[in-house]
């Protein structure tokens, strides 16, 4: 009777072990060539509900693209910004999952609530409990200024991603020589990474500064000036540095404000 007890038990565990683990397979999608961990399973990803949705709302997916390229988050280094809709019926969207994020807590909650009030806008057409996938991708200023003058009309049934990649060559426009603050900006802060590296401080400075000239929204060349001016024993001009990265949200200044500017003294 014990053993029998025993046996009830063991395949009761091993039941429910392999249930669960089936559950958290088949919450597994592969969208974008990335695997995603999907929040709710009574939601699925379909092809043909995604481009019919697609079709169905251009006008309001270049709306909420043009609110969140307003935003102040760094273009340069986070160029995309991806998510999964949760969407009912009604078009509803009780859950919207960030995949590919800004880094800036400030800013994605932000992008949340842009999305939460674009569900009112949509056309509901195909959806029935389904994940539809957004991601958009950003550009340098040159390219986003005449983007915006396009109004959007351009063709959004493919794929958002592949539409906003391909950009330059639908527009049939010649970029070569103009300038480009995105690569500005690579260039500087690659050589400021090498001079801190090489405890050439001085010239770290220099570097993370004329990279946050061409891109003052780069808050991790911000934070690696804090570290340069730190490094110099030029304390206040790297609580500077520390307390414009916290107050855009990035968590690398929010730790070292707290850990090396609220100290008693700073010169």
């Amino acid at each position: 009777m014990y053993k029998g007890n025993c046996y009830k038990k063991f395949f009761s565990v091993l039941f429910i072990f392999f249930y669960n683990f089936s559950l958290a397979q088949n919450a597994l999608i592969y969208i974008d060539d990335q695997e995603i961990q999907v929040l709710d399973t009574a939601f699925s990803y379909q092809d043909k509900a995604q481009e019919k949705f697609l079709k169905a709302n251009s006008v309001e997916l270049w709306r909420l693209r043009q609110q969140l390229t307003g935003l102040p988050f760094d273009h340069c280094n986070h160029p995309d910004i991806s998510m999964l809709l949760y969407c009912d019926s009604k078009a509803h969207m009780p859950v919207i999952q960030l995949v590919k994020s800004t880094s800036l807590n400030s800013i994605d909650s932000v992008i949340i609530i842009l999305t939460q009030n674009f569900y009112s806008r949509i056309n509901p057409e195909a959806l029935h409990h389904n994940l539809i996938y957004l991601k958009y991708k950003f550009h340098n200023a040159r390219i986003e200024t005449i983007l915006a003058g396009t109004g959007g009309n351009y063709n959004f049934s493919v794929s958002l991603s592949d539409v906003f990649g391909k950009i330059d060559s639908i527009m049939n426009r010649d970029y070569r020589g103009v300038y480009n603050e995105c690569e500005e900006d690579a260039f500087f802060y690659k050589e400021g990474m090498k001079c801190l590296h090489d405890s050439s401080y001085k010239k770290a400075i220099y570097n993370f500064t004329q990279a946050l000239e061409a891109n003052p929204l780069d808050m991790d060349a911000n934070y690696q000036l804090g570290i340069a001016y730190q490094k110099t024993d030029k304390s206040k001009k790297a609580c500077e540095c520390y307390a414009k990265g916290a107050e855009a949200g990035d968590s690398k200044a929010v730790n070292a404000y707290h850990i090396f500017c609220q100290q008693p003294t700073s010169k």
